[in-house]
């Protein structure tokens, strides 16, 4: 398991080839938000923890519904998409200290 020592989506996001994400980020619904923002999290998590693996999608709901648990967003049947290749992968997110900032509530319970 890997435990990242720093958040790395915002420096994704701060770059100007992602105005557009940012931008339809900021247009989806709350729930969709950090579902949104934790998946790219763990993008940006595993592309710096391997060189091997290019991450360019994540699903968070391939294989099981992701979950609000408090301040955390589970996602344990993921699915991350790198080159031709799909791998299974779970993550949990914990953004609070940030989500403020970003806009993103927080909330409690399923995000179906």
């Amino acid at each position: 398991m890997v435990k990242p020592s720093r958040m790395l989506s915002e420096k994704v996001l701060a770059d100007p080839r992602s105005r557009k994400a940012r931008k339809e980020l900021a247009a989806l619904a709350s729930a969709d938000q950090i579902e949104q923002l934790c998946g790219l999290e763990a993008m940006a998590q595993v592309g710096a923890w391997s060189k091997e693996l290019r991450p360019d999608r994540v699903v968070a709901y391939a294989m099981a519904d992701p979950k609000m648990e408090g301040n955390a967003f589970s996602a344990d049947g993921a699915a991350l998409h790198s080159k031709r290749d799909w791998f299974k992968i779970q993550f949990r997110c914990e953004p609070r200290k940030d989500w403020a900032d970003l806009s993103l509530p927080d909330e409690g319970g399923s995000l179906d």
